[in-house]
């Protein structure tokens, strides 16, 4: 068992070790460091007696800025996911693609797949997803999974259900389903926020990404369309 005194020594090596991590050059000694420092926060997390109270540290610690190319590679330990929902984008890749789905929209609640043309959003296709919106209550297939998500994700998952793929936990899963689903009941876009660490790579994202929704007879969503936004060195590291 690891004393009171132990645990706080744990917590703040591995607070040290995250702080010195960003200034190693080579990314292997980063990722290192990084790993040092997440087997520290697991040791003082399962301190019996301390759990609790070592958790909401461990998880601000995690929370605290890191460059996203240590995060890319670094396997982390598991935890709960997070998707929360933001009243508007703040990246500027999601902000033009919902500046140009809105010069489509006209008076209908989405413009059908017709109107948007893969050749008008240029850069911002490989981070653009397309979903198909299947049957009542509704399950989303997808049909697009741009190039820069399948290098973050670990693979292509263009044709797969979302409640197919790996989010982490049941928990997280159903939560995505549902927010997706606020979308088609709703009928109006949607800006997110979403962590979590795969299940069967350990993969961690952290990403935002805005669903806009299209429709081919204006009153009911059939698709929808998705664009995401990562870190650059995110992006860089894993591709």
């Amino acid at each position: 068992m690891i004393e009171m005194t132990e645990a706080a020594i744990l917590l703040e090596q591995a607070r040290i070790l995250r702080t010195l991590a960003p200034t190693f050059d080579h990314p292997i000694i980063r990722d290192d460091v990084l790993r040092l420092a997440e087997t520290s926060l697991r040791l003082a997390e399962t301190s019996e007696g301390l759990a609790q109270a070592l958790n909401s540290s461990a998880q601000k610690l995690r929370d605290e800025n890191l460059p996203m190319t240590a995060v890319a590679t670094c396997h982390w330990a598991a935890r709960p996911g997070i998707i929360t929902e933001v009243s508007e984008p703040t990246h500027k890749s999601l902000k033009d693609l919902y500046a140009y789905w809105l010069s489509k929209q006209g008076v209908r609640i989405g413009p059908p797949k017709s109107a948007i043309r893969l050749e008008e959003v240029g850069l911002l296709l490989p981070n653009i997803a397309l979903a198909d919106v299947v049957g009542d209550p509704p399950r989303f297939r997808f049909l697009v999974f741009g190039k820069n998500l399948t290098a973050a994700y670990g693979e292509n998952i263009a044709g797969k259900f979302l409640d197919e793929i790996d989010l982490g936990s049941v928990s997280l899963t159903s939560d995505a389903v549902n927010f997706w689903t606020t979308i088609v009941r709703e009928r109006r876009p949607q800006v997110a926020r979403i962590r979590y660490t795969k299940q069967q790579d350990r993969r961690y994202l952290d990403y935002e990404r805005i669903g806009l929704p299209l429709s081919e007879d204006g009153k009911a969503v059939s698709m929808i369309l998705f664009a995401y936004a990562f870190d650059t060195e995110f992006l860089n590291a894993v591709s």
